[in-house]
């Protein structure tokens, strides 16, 4: 819109520039790659504190710079983290048990040599093979530091 000026003087015509605000973004976030006892690899995980991390990559590790330091980042007051477990030629543990008919196939829920420290105990609840009990513990590892 065009301004007429009918006495000297200072005119301001305000003209849309298009240019929109910006939203408000979480700032307090911190992306964590290394690697993990166990867990999902090459994989972004939101974790809120660090019991889902002990949940979910197995805690602190000797091996692993990162867990201390997502350790140290919720123990002075992070609140949420991004972690991507990296492991160079890792393997998810695989084992095999024969039955009678079919094999059955168990595997480790990620790669890592983790899964060699399970323990898997099959009891069978009736005469059929169809039936069974399956119980998976993790055996005790002793970590030389």
């Amino acid at each position: 819109m065009s301004v007429a000026p009918t006495y000297p003087g200072v005119y301001v015509q305000e003209i849309p520039s298009g240019v929109r605000t910006i939203t408000g973004v979480a700032t307090s976030i911190t992306a964590f790659i290394g690697r993990a006892l166990r867990g999902p690899v090459n994989k972004a995980t939101t974790i809120l504190n660090y019991g889902d991390f002990e949940r979910q990559f197995g805690g602190l590790w000797v091996d692993s710079t990162m867990s201390y330091a997502v350790q140290h980042y919720f123990q002075n007051g992070g609140t949420t983290a991004i972690i991507v477990r990296i492991a160079k030629d890792a393997a998810a543990a695989k084992l095999s048990l024969p039955s009678t008919g079919n094999n059955l196939e168990i595997e480790a829920s990620s790669s890592g040599a983790w899964g060699n420290h399970l323990s898997i105990e099959i009891t069978h609840v009736s005469d059929s093979d169809d039936l069974f009990n399956l119980t998976v513990e993790k055996l005790s590892q002793t970590i030389l530091i």
